[in-house]
């Protein structure tokens, strides 16, 4: 793997380090034990000299950049807050959609794209953004929990021209809880730079870090093109 996404780590401390094998990046919160973003990339695919990071949303939303001799790469890395149906919640969630939504749109466009984590919201089906509203889960399909918020996020991929990918072809659970399983983990490219091969999901629900307990989320793992499709000058989809 290139590229590793890690959130809620709960982690108190923001770094970044080095060892044999990959380049760390960390952001934390200010609050104890809650949140958490952790990026690691490996050091066959970028030298830690290449790498530019922020701290957009502490704990919350990472801005790491792998400077390309003719193209970089920005990832973004997310945790959403959980979503209590509080006022306070939907403040913090709001702030965070915002946050999110002023990022992506001073990114270049002419390099690649990845951003991925727990954005904490489904999604439901909207072509080309979004492929399906449900998901397998238990040999059935369903659409796993709902959020108040769900048109916002929806609207933020229509905006930059982005498709989640986990929602195209055998669609899965992400987080389960017992009984129950919800869609609220997601990968997001820009559409010109999706292909099929970027569509084939693996859930790694059978590896071995996977915790064997009733409330756990399922590892995605994906391939996307280092080389970005040529770039298309019309304006993005509406």
């Amino acid at each position: 793997m290139d590229v590793v996404i890690l959130v809620e780590t709960k982690w108190s401390f923001s770094s970044t380090w080095e060892d044999a094998e990959w380049s760390y990046l960390h952001t934390a919160t200010d609050q104890p034990r809650s949140g958490g973003v952790l990026i690691m990339i490996a050091r066959s695919f970028a030298h830690p000299e290449q790498l530019g990071f922020d701290h957009i949303l502490p704990g919350r939303v990472m801005h790491v950049r792998v400077h390309g001799d003719h193209r970089s790469l920005d990832i973004l890395a997310v945790y959403q807050y959980v979503n209590y149906r509080s006022p306070a919640s939907v403040k913090q969630r709001e702030i965070f959609w915002t946050t999110l939504d002023d990022c992506i749109r001073h990114l270049p466009n002419r390099n690649n794209f990845i951003c991925a984590g727990d954005f904490n919201c489904d999604l439901k089906s909207q072509h080309p953004w979004v492929g399906s509203t449900t998901f397998q889960w238990k040999n059935m399909h369903v659409a796993g929990s709902q959020h108040q918020d769900q048109q916002r996020f929806q609207a933020l991929l229509r905006h930059h021209g982005l498709t989640a990918l986990n929602t195209w072809g055998s669609s899965g659970a992400i987080f389960q809880h017992g009984k129950f399983a919800s869609r609220i983990d997601h990968i997001l490219t820009r559409l010109v730079s999706c292909d099929g091969r970027a569509k084939q999901i693996t859930y790694l629900d059978q590896a071995d870090f996977v915790p064997e307990n009733q409330s756990h989320h399922v590892p995605l793992h994906c391939t996307i093109r280092k080389q970005h499709m040529p770039y298309q000058q019309h304006s993005k989809p509406t």
